[in-house]
């Protein structure tokens, strides 16, 4: 019984790392999206502030 009991715990202790894994690779990829539009954003903002600033000359 103890061994059975043991061989269910080491596989519930595997299933959750592997769980773990994948929800720190979805953050990573979330996070890296994220990162992308914080840069871009405010890069298409500057340059259509600057694109309306041009067409008033």
């Amino acid at each position: 019984m103890s061994l059975k009991l043991g061989f269910l715990l080491d596989l519930n202790v595997r299933c959750l790392n592997c769980q773990m894994n994948y929800i720190d690779e979805m953050a990573s990829e979330i996070f890296g999206t994220a990162a992308v539009f914080w840069v871009l954003i405010p890069v298409g903002l500057l340059g259509g502030a600057l694109l309306l600033k041009l067409q008033e000359n």
